[in-house]
């Protein structure tokens, strides 16, 4: 089965919702942060690396912040690490005939 890749853009949020995707943006980046200045712990999972959160993310995001900090070796320090979203955080709907 192919993969299949859909950018899109979040439709209208509300403020409320644009703080909390802030929020995960800044809790996404300290957190790969904190695992890059531990100097990149093997063998972590989204149960074993919530000691090095300062704050609550979903575990899809967790997992996905692991894969990109073990990706990225070269990086010193992330300014942004922008949450992943996937199928396990995200359901797509098909409306219409397009």
């Amino acid at each position: 089965m192919p993969t299949i890749t859909l950018r899109l853009r979040l439709h209208r949020p509300t403020q409320a919702k644009i703080r909390r995707y802030r929020e995960l943006v800044e809790r996404t980046t300290a957190f790969a942060n904190n695992l890059v200045a531990a100097e990149r712990p093997k063998g972590l999972t989204s149960r074993t690396a919530r000691a090095y959160l300062a704050g609550d993310l979903p575990s899809a995001v967790i997992n996905q912040a692991l894969r990109d900090v073990a990706a990225h070796r070269d990086v010193k320090t992330f300014r942004v690490l922008w949450p992943s979203f996937n199928n396990q955080n995200l359901r797509l709907k098909k409306v219409g005939d397009f």
